[in-house]
């Protein structure tokens, strides 16, 4: 099950097993402006009540330059290219 913003930001999402029972959970817990857009800047995926992932999103860069090269089978093996990002 998934609860969406009109703006498209996954607030919920829910996962379910076979015989349709909840397994865990991924919850968007902040929102925020990066990037020039809004995106889920913390979420929380959570399997009981005392065990849970957060990720957090400190910084967000949209329409960036990436060469071609990067994501070919090659390049994913021995990576040769580093994203330089602006502090």
């Amino acid at each position: 099950m998934l609860k969406i913003r009109a703006d498209y930001i996954v607030l919920e999402h829910a996962f379910y097993d076979q015989d349709n029972i909840l397994v865990k959970k991924m919850v968007t817990r902040d929102i925020k402006f990066m990037g020039g857009k809004l995106i889920a800047a913390t979420q929380r995926m959570q399997k009981a009540p005392a065990e849970w992932t957060e990720i957090v999103v400190k910084e967000a860069q949209f329409k960036i330059n990436v060469p071609r090269s990067t994501f070919t089978l090659s390049n994913l093996r021995n990576p040769r290219f580093k994203l330089r990002l602006n502090y």
